[in-house]
């Protein structure tokens, strides 16, 4: 954990005395893309190859109007990407702790797949239940449970764990990790002034915020039944 990215230590201190800081966090996650780009780069290609490949592959069946394979595709092309989402998260909160974490992560999903690919569609549930009352509901829960394929994917946390550790991480902050998240997006969308090359570099630094705000927050955890 990087104390300089939140105004005091999280380490046993009630949700009222953490203040998560912008400019500490991007901050951070800036040094983590100056020293890991070529990682980075790699994680996102992979990702966005395997996408372009099945989208492809979908418009084709498509095309030969194929329902069932479109249909098979499309569930294909869903289980695959959260495979490559599991690795691409250990390879970006290892390099966030500055740990020696090699290509080879991105690979490593199979141990906790499913109760990812479960975890995720419970979290897509409760936010689009939440939506259909009147959206505010959808956004709390969204903010609420926003960890909790962080942290299946990087404790190989049990889903109603990490449903409950996701609330305690994020009680009290929920307007600042908001404000942050909308700060980093905007900067991310910035590269499209520098005719669109500017995004090479600003998504993936504004991607690594929410890892950074991931990793400080773990610090709430301390003293609790899902400390590691």
């Amino acid at each position: 954990m990087t104390d300089t990215a939140v105004s005091s230590s999280v380490k046993g201190s009630p949700a009222s005395s953490v203040k998560l800081e912008f400019g500490a966090i991007f901050d951070q996650a800036w040094n983590t893309f100056k020293a890991s780009w070529m990682h980075i780069y790699a994680a996102i290609l992979v990702m966005v190859v395997t996408s372009m490949v099945l989208q492809n592959l979908t418009k084709v069946a498509t095309d030969n109007e194929s329902s069932i394979a479109v249909a098979v595709l499309t569930v294909v092309s869903m289980l695959v990407s959260y495979f490559w989402q599991i690795g691409q998260m250990r390879l970006f909160i290892n390099k966030i702790r500055n740990v020696n974490a090699p290509l080879a992560l991105l690979w490593s999903g199979a141990d906790v797949y499913v109760k990812f690919v479960m975890a995720a569609l419970r979290y897509a549930l409760i936010v689009f239940g939440g939506m259909l009352l009147l959206i505010i509901p959808g956004i709390y829960l969204s903010l609420k449970y926003m960890f909790v394929i962080y942290l299946v994917a990087d404790r190989n946390m049990n889903i109603s764990d990490a449903f409950k550790a996701s609330a305690m991480m994020t009680d009290g902050v929920k307007w600042q990790i908001m404000g942050i998240g909308f700060l980093a997006g905007c900067f991310g969308l910035a590269g499209i002034i520098l005719l669109g090359v500017g995004l090479l570099v600003t998504l993936p630094v504004a991607t690594l915020t929410s890892y950074v705000m991931y990793n400080i927050l773990l610090g709430r955890l301390e003293g609790t039944e899902f400390a590691k």
